[in-house]
């Protein structure tokens, strides 16, 4: 038994272990579970191997083993070496054989908080020139499975964060416990990482390492040795970057950044060679099934922000991007670039110089969940009968397709106009049967209800599902069927997101013919950073609508009419509601910059809609979305319940002061006020307000009443802010 201490020693571990010695074998067993009948059973190894089941076939077999000894049911697996495998034909003198190590190590982490099944023995034969046969003992657990094995089962049948987040810290706490306690790992692949199924007796947090022979123990751990040790974790980049944070539980250190990726690299190179060196091996290794083929097919659906996640950070995506794609969506928008060019300069000239019925252009979006319609009605019935949009998502299913379909034919009985759009995700853009059997189980439901239908959603974020004008065209093909079977319908579309003229141009072009649109549909995110007037280069809101509205009018496939449908600003404060964040934020995290505050959501939500309608490029602009806590506004998680927000006190406020009113043309002002002069109920009446700085305005004409558009009554010689302020002129 020479060398049993040693190995205490090294794992450092208060668990009692005995000496072992059972036939052939010598090696140590766990004093709980030590007895005449176990070593009985482990004297006869190879019999107890061949009466059990393959867990995994390999140069290294792992067996699980059932049978009673000393009056108790054991469930073992056995993870057996290969004669050879630990000393390639050397003396053992002076290295820690496989088995023993991996003894030594499960030792240590089964008194670490049972971050390994509990380990029951170990056994060694010394064999023919210093070769042995040797194998190391644990509890089974029953239903447990793999990291590896849970990611793909998440991204193949349930790829929402609700799911895969929690997943991710339940590894990444295993992982920051496992190095606390001085241990590195050494191989810590996804398939070394064993999870316990939820009614498994598993200590907490039921995450178990396994193949531990290449560990060593490290006390402290150092960032290198720990990037080390991560480096071989498979995620895609940015849901890796997210797991990083988990295990750090703050920010990565930059150190450990520069040394993961370093080690990252040099395992893909020794992987890439693998082949090279062990032929033979390679060849008679099992190929397991991979989650997702192609990277481009890594979707996952983010509940709280309502949209999907990038898996891949920005730098990845780029590399991702197919060979081209860039190049086609500029060649097919060029011929259109002359076209574009007139109807924008003409369109600009005409901005604010005719009178526009703001009737039935400002719409909401809703989300219309049985558990929810009943208040979303409520707050519609207090905005009054504006246009609705729904949205019905591909990756949903069928019962919750039927359940909102029931609830826009409600909302049509009630009165309001409804408008739908379609979002698609990567499974309907790879099968594109998916998405016709989606469209017609939607649209017998709704055609004879609804207005208007938007197809497509964000086409041009890879996030979205679509990576390439191919993808979209096949998108399209897929729908030819439904518009020629109501053609009754408006269509809108493509749905690009933000001000990107080249990509709308190169997706518009990429309709099959003769498939158009009744009117260019566009997610006009202008800057979330700030106020609508913002520049980004030469362009502002205005300049941007005037842009989108050219294109549409420019190609025949637009159908020579804008619709935004979708913008809002996302909100300081929200966590990972805010759709401009991370699904996962660490322990004190604030994400600042591009969220705004309520009161600025309010205003700028108004002084979008002036610059928008009435400059008489949009026909129609939807605010996405009603009751929503990291953008909406109304708060649909505060503790008190549904809160409204300055946002819909302010949008109440002007629909019910202006919502039917005529826009009749901008005036002359002062320098740093920006108005607009309406014809409401008969009467006239100015809306104004400053920007970029407070400023000292009075109109010239005399006035009833100065109200903001919550209608709460200004004093007289207040100074004009940046919220809009509604001077009604004297009858």
């Amino acid at each position: 038994m020479k060398g049993v201490s040693g190995i205490m020693a090294v794992g450092r571990d208060p668990v009692a272990v005995r000496p072992l010695v059972a036939g052939p074998y010598r090696g140590a067993v766990v004093a709980a579970l030590d007895g005449p009948g176990l070593r009985e059973a482990l004297g006869v190894l190879p019999d107890l191997l061949a009466a059990g089941d393959t867990i995994h076939e390999g140069r290294n077999r792992v067996i699980r083993c059932r049978f009673d000894a000393d009056g108790r049911r054991l469930d073992l697996a056995v993870k057996s070496f290969a004669p050879g495998s630990a000393g390639f034909g050397w003396p053992a003198r002076g290295r820690q054989r496989k088995a023993r190590k991996a003894w030594a190590a499960a030792l240590h982490l089964a008194a670490h908080g049972g971050l390994t099944p509990a380990p029951v023995a170990w056994l060694e034969r010394p064999g023919r020139r210093g070769a042995l046969e040797s194998a190391v003992i644990a509890c089974h657990w029953e239903g447990a499975c793999s990291f590896r094995d849970a990611l793909a089962r998440v991204f193949r049948e349930s790829p929402e964060t609700s799911v895969l987040m929690p997943l991710l810290e339940r590894v990444a706490g295993a992982v920051r416990a496992m190095h606390a306690s001085g241990f590195m790992h050494g191989d810590l692949g996804n398939q070394n990482i064993l999870l316990a199924a939820p009614e498994a007796a598993a200590p907490s947090p039921g995450v178990g390492f396994i193949d531990l022979n290449r560990g060593r123990f490290a006390e402290p751990p150092g960032l290198r040795l720990r990037a080390r040790d991560l480096s071989r974790i498979d995620l895609p980049s940015d849901l890796r970057r997210i797991f990083f944070e988990m295990v750090f539980q703050g920010p990565i250190p930059r150190r450990f950044r520069r040394w993961e990726l370093h080690y990252r690299r040099r395992f893909a190179w020794h992987s890439a060679t693998r082949r090279l060196r062990h032929p033979v091996r390679t060849l008679r290794a099992p190929r397991s099934a991979a989650a997702v083929r192609d990277p481009r097919d890594f979707w996952i659906w983010d509940a709280c922000s309502d949209q999907p996640v990038n898996a891949w950070t920005s730098r990845d995506r780029n590399r991702l991007h197919p060979h081209g794609a860039y190049l086609a969506e500029g060649l097919r928008a060029l011929p259109a670039l002359p076209a574009v060019v007139r109807a924008y300069r003409r369109l600009k000239r005409a901005a604010y110089t005719r009178p526009i019925e703001l009737a039935g252009r400002v719409g909401v979006a809703v989300r219309l969940r049985p558990e929810t319609e009943a208040r979303e009605r409520a707050l519609l019935e207090e905005l009054g009968h504006v246009p609705v949009l729904v949205r019905f998502c591909r990756h949903e299913g069928a019962a919750v397709w039927a359940a909102v379909a029931a609830a826009v034919r409600r909302l049509h009985e009630a009165g309001y106009p409804v408008t739908v759009a379609l979002a698609q995700d990567r499974r309907a853009v790879r099968e594109p049967a998916r998405w016709r059997a989606f469209l017609d189980a939607v649209l017998e439901r709704v055609h004879d209800v609804v207005e208007a239908v938007e197809v497509g959603h964000a086409v041009n974020r890879v996030k979205w599902g679509i990576w390439s004008l191919a993808d979209y065209r096949g998108l399209a093909e897929a729908t030819a069927a439904a518009m020629a079977r109501y053609p009754r319908l408006d269509w809108l579309g493509p749905a690009c997101i933000d001000a990107e003229p080249h990509t709308t141009l190169g997706f518009l072009r990429a309709l099959p013919a003769p498939l158009q649109f009744s009117a260019l549909s566009q997610h006009l995110y202008v800057d979330r950073r700030g106020a609508p007037e913002n520049r980004q280069g030469r362009f502002a809101t205005l300049e941007k609508a005037v842009l989108a509205r050219a294109i549409a009018e420019a190609d025949p496939r637009g159908g020579g009419r804008l619709v935004v449908s979708e913008f809002n600003w996302p909100l300081a404060g929200t966590g990972i509601w805010s759709p401009v964040g991370s699904p996962y934020l660490y322990p004190g995290q604030v994400v600042g910059a591009p969220n705004v505050t309520e009161e600025l959501q309010a205003d700028y939500l108004l002084r979008y809609l002036l610059i928008v309608l009435c400059s008489g490029m949009v026909e129609r602009a939807f605010w996405w979305r009603l009751a929503a806590h990291g953008y909406g506004l109304v708060d649909d998680r505060d503790p008190q319940g549904w809160r409204r927000r300055p946002g819909f006190h302010a949008l109440r406020g002007f629909l019910h002061r202006l919502g039917r009113a005529r826009f009749l043309g901008r005036p002359a002002v002062p320098a740093g006020v920006q108005a607009f002069d309406f014809e409401a109920d008969g009467r006239r009446c100015r809306l104004a307000y400053a920007h970029p700085a407070p400023v000292a305005y009075r109109p010239p004409f005399p006035v009833d009443e100065t109200v903001d558009l919550p209608e709460r009554a200004v004093p007289p010689g207040t100074p004009l802010t940046g919220t809009p302020r509604l001077f009604v002129r004297r009858s």
